[in-house]
């Protein structure tokens, strides 16, 4: 029997729909925000830019640590969406012995699927499309693992075989959650973008000057020194866009978990 799409999508939506679900994906969110804006701010101070490099590697590790943060975060949500298809509306922290449980085994399986699809990019010509084609085999990866009780390896090879079970399930749920993320995103970007040229006018003449000749260093520097001199608005718009990803990650999230739960368990 096929799943029920309009029951996925609009538990998804509900479910995404709440302040203690979206509120530390916003934070982590509001982070990066901080971490981008405090560098326009500061990029042309001497003492900063003579440690840039130590800057990156600093940068870099906080990546990573936000990217782990995120995971686990992931798992709990993942677990609470889980209580949320059984009609249990009940708080995401109370989810997270269930991420502590489970943690390890989504790292690894995400280790090892990241690998995966990026040797596969790496095809001369049909690379790219190969592994969007793959992804889809890891697209319930961390439901499997938190839903179904499996372990690392065994959710790769549980999600390959739900894939091979239910192609056309899958492939449409795949394209109708991107299109809806791409609208909602789209949609958001467009909003943001209009309100900072209407804010900061001499966007409008970079904008102007670039299309009115080749692009050069006096141009990219003019840009540089008007994100630097009008901080405030772009951290403004951009904390907007933070809500509007953090919804559409938190209903992805949802809908990924309830899918599964809407499909049989393949047979190992």
């Amino acid at each position: 029997m096929a799943p029920d799409f309009g029951k996925v999508f609009e538990k998804a939506f509900k479910f995404a729909f709440s302040a203690n679900r979206m509120l530390p994906i916003f934070i982590l969110g509001m982070v990066l925000v901080a971490m981008i804006t405090g560098f326009i701010a500061t990029m042309f101070i001497p003492a900063v830019m003579s440690m840039i490099l130590s800057y990156i590697v600093i940068g870099f590790f906080m990546l990573l640590v936000l990217a782990l943060i995120f995971i686990f975060y992931t798992t709990a949500l993942v677990d609470n969406a889980r209580k949320y298809w059984k009609g249990k509306n009940v708080s995401v922290f109370q989810s997270m012995a269930a991420a502590r449980n489970r943690y390890a085994n989504v790292i690894v399986a995400l280790v090892i699927t990241t690998l995966i699809t990026m040797a596969l990019m790496f095809i001369p010509i049909i690379g790219i499309a190969f592994a969007i084609i793959v992804s889809w085999f890891f697209i319930f990866l961390i439901p499997i693992i938190v839903v179904w009780g499996e372990d690392a390896v065994s959710s790769i090879r549980t999600g390959y075989n739900l894939f091979m079970e239910n192609k056309l399930n899958v492939f449409l749920y795949w394209l109708i959650l991107n299109i809806i993320a791409l609208i909602i995103i789209f949609a958001a970007l467009i909003i943001a973008l209009g309100s900072l040229l209407a804010s900061i006018p001499a966007f409008d003449n970079i904008i102007v000057q670039s299309a009115q000749s080749t692009p050069s260093l006096q141009t990219a520097q003019l840009f540089l020194t008007t994100l630097q001199m009008n901080v405030v608005p772009i951290f403004i718009a951009l904390t907007a866009l933070v809500v509007v990803f953090t919804y559409v990650i938190v209903m992805q999230i949802g809908a990924n978990t309830f899918m599964l739960m809407s499909l049989k368990k393949p047979k190992k």
